[in-house]
């Protein structure tokens, strides 16, 4: 049978490959933004927001700490690259949140796996007349189309078993011409393994973490990693497997306590609390989160061993982004 052998887990965001100078400017553009949902849940004004802002806030996002946090998480994109690239896996069960990529309103899936044997990747285009945050970030998600190779094979049955298990997976053999598996994927192409193909195959497994009716809730999420790493290791021979993860915790509004928390229990292994996060704290930007919940349900039988938490604030009205970076072994 296959063995889960590694996992790996980053954050994944449009502040982390901006300059520090930028963060500022980022969270300018917050005030204008429509869905800000605050640590109780509710949707909040940028004002409102400000008004209830921790008093670690304004010291975070001094010149000089937002450099510092800034180049902390360039090091650890940089230690959990090197980690995976070096992985001896013949494997790669990559999860990552759609965000509008890929999925669509003429179908929009909460749950999907692409078992193709090749996984197209191609970067957005950006407008010569983008905006400066637009530009700086796109380098991020690289510059040429690639092919990454896929693993059809464990794909059929892991797709098998999940349906089996109770989850109404779909299934991507294939994408429309033009289409795309999205930017997280070039985000672990292009950052975490500096634009090299690894040789072991990925299979690309994307969830709806962020975008009502069907986000599946945190507890589903984690069940559903549970089902996936048992379906996996029921593959036949002896594949070993990576898992990687590449997602952020709460953003755009920066919910440092919950942050910590899901951190703790991922660490801890604790299933309890895994399995009673409230659904209205991981909804909007916050549902990303759930991709870390699947990994941890895949990755039960392993430690995670936390790289560590940046609480990445670009206003002084904790908007920002909880950036996770972890390694299970």
């Amino acid at each position: 049978m296959a063995q889960i052998t590694a996992g790996f887990g980053s954050a994944f965001s449009t502040q982390l490959n901006l300059p520090p100078e930028l963060w500022l400017e980022m969270g300018d553009r917050d005030r204008n933004n429509p869905v800000l949902v605050g640590p109780d849940g509710v949707k909040h004004t940028y004002d409102e927001l400000l008004a209830m802002a921790p008093s670690q806030v304004a010291a975070a996002i001094t010149p000089e700490e937002i450099a510092r946090r800034h180049q902390h998480c360039q090091d650890l994109i940089t230690d959990v690259g090197r980690r995976l690239a070096a992985a001896q896996v013949d494997v790669v069960v990559a999860i990552a949140d759609d965000e509008r990529f890929l999925f669509q309103d003429d179908n929009f899936p909460a749950w999907l796996v692409c078992w193709g044997a090749s996984n197209p990747y191609a970067p957005r285009p950006v407008p010569a007349d983008a905006n400066a945050i637009a530009k700086g970030s796109a380098w991020a998600y690289g510059s040429e189309a690639v092919e990454l190779k896929g693993a059809p094979e464990l794909g059929e049955h892991v797709i098998r078993e999940l349906a089996a298990s109770g989850f109404d997976i779909s299934g991507a053999k294939a994408l429309k011409e033009g289409q795309s598996i999205g930017h997280p994927y070039g985000f672990a192409h292009t950052r975490l393994l500096g634009g090299k193909s690894m040789a072991a195959p990925w299979l690309p497994v994307i969830i709806n973490g962020s975008y009502p009716p069907n986000t599946p809730t945190p507890a589903r999420s984690y069940e559903f990693g549970v089902a996936l790493g048992e379906a996996i290791k029921s593959w036949p021979g002896n594949a070993r497997v990576g898992v990687l993860t590449i997602g952020n915790f709460s953003h755009p509004v920066l919910d440092e306590a919950l942050d910590r928390k899901l951190f703790k229990a991922i660490e801890d292994g604790d299933e309890t609390a895994l399995r009673s996060l409230p659904r209205a704290n991981f909804e909007g930007g916050n549902g990303q989160a759930k991709t870390w919940l699947i990994a941890a349900g895949v990755l039960r039988d392993l430690k995670m061993q936390p790289l560590d938490y940046v609480a990445c604030y670009r206003s002084a009205a904790s908007t920002g982004c909880g950036m996770p970076f972890a390694v299970w072994e």
